[in-house]
């Protein structure tokens, strides 16, 4: 317009600056068994919004240091990659999205070969999730200190409701300082954006129905061992217990628990069905919901850390965390609960092998 400055047609920053925070093009390798490569403007406009702001603009006190990290692959993904630590701080933090540089042409589904967690897709799946989170939710949260400080390996098993509990207890291991990596069956890596988020946030896959069960096992125990929280449902999958209560579990928590020898904290939650039911995918957003979520003290398992690991073994340190989180969350509900256990397969309550 006539009149205007040529700074200001030019933009607050000058034309460097204007250039700068286009979003740049960065295309998406194949998927696996794909044909060819799958553009992903939204992702990538994102990213580059995220890579912006990395440099420089994130709030002082904020915690974030800064790590060079050098990744394997062939050309330009083999360079030094330079990434932002985030620790986090006792509250939610948003304005704080670190990610270091992306190479040109860098995976967007798959961004390393390994299953090491990279926080800036973590940190885009936190900033994109968390302010929803606070906007549908209060939140009752208690015995965050049991979680452990960074750099101690624990497991830490918990309770299953629905298909949205695991973004809520991702949000209460975050506040915690303690990022999280789940365990989680693999057909969720296939999906637009969750399993891209999944992915690189370290996510553990599980193929529940085969051999390579034992992958996922091996894989959370070295996470474990590194010092890291690993989030396991023992259940397996959500709840059928015509009234919520935990069912029988697969032996995967006290597997990983015994192998590494990393202490069992048990989380309890409830009230996140009201949110999103067992099962179903709406959202009930009106009225705000409530959503409780307790850990306790370690899982006492010290009599079966020097035993030979047996399937005895692990069932009984299976029903303990199970026994644990039960009585934990008929506190949050103010019931009794059952005497027995849902089975799946026999489709009633079961009594319980608490002992060898």
């Amino acid at each position: 317009m006539p009149g205007r400055s040529t700074t200001a047609r030019q933009g607050r920053h000058g034309p460097a600056r204007s250039q700068e925070l286009r979003p740049r093009p960065l295309r998406s390798l194949p998927r696996p068994g794909s044909t060819r490569p799958r553009p992903s403007p939204a992702l990538a406009t994102a990213f580059e919004r995220n890579r912006i702001l990395s440099r420089g603009n994130v709030r002082a006190g904020s915690g974030i240091s800064s790590a060079t990290r050098r990744t394997q692959g062939n050309g330009a993904r083999g360079q030094e990659l330079v990434s932002r630590v985030l620790r986090w701080p006792s509250g939610p933090t948003f304005n704080a999205m670190p990610s270091g540089p992306y190479p040109s042409g860098a995976n967007m589904v798959y961004p390393f070969p390994s299953q090491e967690p990279t926080l800036s897709y973590y940190n885009l799946g936190c900033a994109m999730v968390w302010p929803n989170l606070m906007l549908w939710t209060k939140r009752d949260w208690r015995g965050q200190q049991f979680l452990g400080n960074p750099g101690e390996g624990v497991v830490v098993a918990a309770n299953h409701l629905s298909w949205f509990d695991p973004l809520l207890l991702l949000h209460y291991s975050n506040d915690a300082n303690r990022p999280a990596r789940f365990l989680a069956k693999d057909s969720l890596f296939n999906l637009p954006m969750l399993g891209t988020v999944m992915t690189g946030a370290g996510a553990i896959p599980v193929k529940r129905t085969s051999a390579d069960a034992a992958a996922a096992v091996e894989s959370a125990v070295a996470a474990v061992e590194a010092g890291e929280a690993v989030w396991v449902y023992p259940e397996g999958t959500i709840t059928r217990d015509p009234d919520l209560w935990p069912m029988t579990g697969k032996t995967g928590a006290a597997r990983i628990a015994l192998e590494s020898g990393a202490p069992v904290i048990p989380v309890a939650h409830w009230g996140v069905q009201e949110l999103m039911g067992p099962y179903k995918v709406e959202l009930n957003l009106i009225p705000r919901k409530t959503i409780h979520v307790e850990a306790g003290p370690p899982v006492n398992l010290d009599d079966l850390r020097d035993r030979p690991i047996t399937e005895a073994i692990l069932q009984v340190a299976t029903n303990r965390i199970l026994d644990t989180i039960t009585n934990m969350e008929a506190e949050l509900r103010g019931e009794d609960p059952p005497k027995g256990r849902w089975s799946m397969k026999e489709k009633e309550r079961v009594p319980i092998k608490r002992s060898l």
